[in-house]
């Protein structure tokens, strides 16, 4: 329901100064979320290629998201990991991808669930 997906059969609330099911779509930009079961990234493409389109639905000029791609990727160690596709990524290394998608924005509220699944302790460290 903070999100917007699902519309309470009763009561309020309220999420960045914004009710989520009525005001969606505006809500979306400013919001991230990361469910291990949904994913941000298209499996058949690298994830650099999935944060490009990414960048542009979210409006973001392509050195400010080349700048903010490199940024995440050395704090959670995954540049390396960005021109594979996603399909060939074991779930560590794509969650750790997905984080990247999930902060590209620079979202004002992050939703997360189970966001460091798959992470070794290194890497939960540094999400954290």
């Amino acid at each position: 329901m903070f999100t917007g997906i699902l519309r309470p059969s009763g009561g309020s609330a309220l999420v960045a100064g914004l009710v989520p099911w009525q005001d969606r779509r505006e809500l979306a930009y400013r919001i991230g979320t990361l469910f291990g079961q949904r994913s941000l990234l298209w499996a058949e493409l690298a994830p650099r290629e999935s944060y490009r389109m990414l960048a542009s639905v979210f409006g973001i000029a392509d050195a400010v998201a080349h700048r903010r791609v490199g940024e995440l990727g050395e704090l959670l160690e995954a540049d390396d990991l960005f021109d594979q596709p996603v399909r060939t990524l074991s779930l560590g290394q794509r969650m750790r991808c997905e984080l990247v998608a999930c902060l590209l924005h620079q979202p004002e509220v992050l939703f997360l669930d189970e966001p460091t699944s798959g992470l070794d302790l290194l890497a939960k460290r540094s999400f954290r």
